[in-house]
């Protein structure tokens, strides 16, 4: 069985997804996409991104969650730590909810099997950039612009491997 890893990710045109360990922007629509399909799953992240959760949500309610880091007594009662991806992954039979960093996206590239992802049309600085290569992907699902409450113009994609679609 070929365990599910979805990521699910915010980000500008030039790959920005955080500066200063925060996101750069606002955008409650895209909070709610992401509380929407991860509530009651299994998420995946670095220590450097659950850090960057407000506290009063760490961690996230009603989700399991998987800890990358090196120092596992700082985040024992926070979730499951480990050390490495792979034994993080295969802790899991359930889909992985990959959320954040950029080095955990890069390093699970290549066992993606689909990615929720907004872009929204901002041009803000950025000290972590996530830029993923969409020319293998197929766009299964496309919300077109759309403008937010807050004003900021985005779009939300969903993008799948062609070998994990079904095809005629």
């Amino acid at each position: 069985m070929t365990r599910q890893i979805k990521f699910i990710y915010a980000s500008t045109p030039e790959g920005v997804i955080g500066n200063n360990n925060s996101l750069p922007w606002t955008l409650k629509e895209d909070l709610e996409l992401f509380k929407q399909k991860t509530l009651f799953g299994t998420v995946l992240m670095g220590s450097k991104t659950y850090d960057s959760l407000p506290p009063s949500i760490r961690p996230l309610p009603n989700r399991t969650s998987l800890i990358l880091s090196s120092k596992p007594d700082k985040y024992n009662k926070y979730g499951k730590v480990y050390k490495d991806i792979n034994s993080a992954i295969q802790s899991s039979k359930e889909p992985i909810w990959v959320i954040g960093g950029a080095s955990v996206f890069e390093q699970l590239l290549s066992k993606c099997t689909e990615v929720h992802h907004t872009e929204i049309q901002l041009n803000v600085t950025g000290d972590t950039r996530f830029n993923m290569d969409i020319s293998d992907w197929l766009i299964t699902d496309d919300s077109g612009l759309m403008t937010s409450k807050n004003g900021l113009n985005y779009r939300v994609r969903v993008y799948k491997k062609p070998d994990n679609l079904f095809m005629l």
